[in-house]
């Protein structure tokens, strides 16, 4: 699983979002914008930097928690 920091407070729509999942990577957006309507798991969700590092910290390991038990 490859994940994609969507750091761009201004856009609206969130296509940058769409088009990451549609490669197939899992985006992680700002809880601010359409975003978060197209992103609807507050995990990958952030309003912060602070909270942005974190919670990509966090799925990153998770993912390579998932990637040793496969």
């Amino acid at each position: 699983m490859t994940l994609a920091l969507n750091a761009c407070r201004i856009e609206a729509f969130g296509i940058a979002a769409v088009e990451t999942a549609s490669l197939g990577c899992v985006p992680s957006v700002p809880s601010t914008g359409g975003r978060h309507e197209i992103v609807r798991h507050e995990e990958l969700q952030y309003a912060t930097d602070d909270e942005a590092v974190e919670k990509f910290s966090t799925c990153e390991s998770m993912c390579r928690e998932t990637r040793k038990n496969d």
